[in-house]
This record gives structure tokens, C-alpha cells and sequence, in this order.
């Protein structure tokens, strides 16, 4: 229900760390932080020949 109200009130407590986004819910930054996935595999991506 907490999560609920804070989106009605446009409170924004969860911080992705990666990028500095806010959202209202648990749910939102979850799903938000699948575009970010892609790129921690390309930062350590091996370059052997």
C-alpha cells in the first residue's frame, strides 16, 4: 500500500545506482535495471584473439 500512495503523491525513494534514476516503486526500478544488464556484459567484454 506504501508503494501505492508514493506513486500517487510522485514520491521516488528507490535509486538506481547505476545511472541516478529514481522511481516510486521496487517494481519499476527492477524492471528498469534489465537495460543495464546488457551493458556491464559489454564493459568486461574479453578481447582475446
Amino acid at each position: 500500500m506504501r508503494e501505492h500512495m508514493n506513486q500517487h503523491r510522485g514520491l521516488q525513494s528507490y535509486l538506481c545506482m547505476h545511472c541516478g534514476r529514481m522511481f516510486s516503486t521496487q517494481d519499476s526500478l527492477i524492471q528498469h535495471l534489465r537495460i543495464h544488464e546488457g551493458d556491464q556484459c559489454r564493459q568486461f567484454s574479453c578481447k582475446t584473439y
